[in-house]
């Protein structure tokens, strides 16, 4: 087997470690992002959703009131 200095395992093992905190960083704010940025889209969608039924509704209530003016 290879024998390697304990400084320099000691350097890779740092290394390994920042690389793995890095990496792990990295998703974590990445999965963030995606999640923040579906949470607003979702939002935006459902805002947009509710306004539409709503428009419907008042439309369908304005007709409903005017045909019970007629009648």
């Amino acid at each position: 087997s290879h024998y390697i200095p304990n400084h320099i395992k000691n350097r890779l093992r740092v290394i390994s470690d920042a690389t793995c905190l890095g990496s792990n960083y990295t998703i974590k704010s990445g999965i963030r992002y995606i999640w923040n940025r579906s949470c607003f889209v979702f939002l935006h969608h459902t805002i947009k959703l509710i306004v539409l039924l709503k428009e419907i509704l008042e439309v369908r209530l304005a007709q409903k009131m005017h045909k019970a003016n007629y009648n």
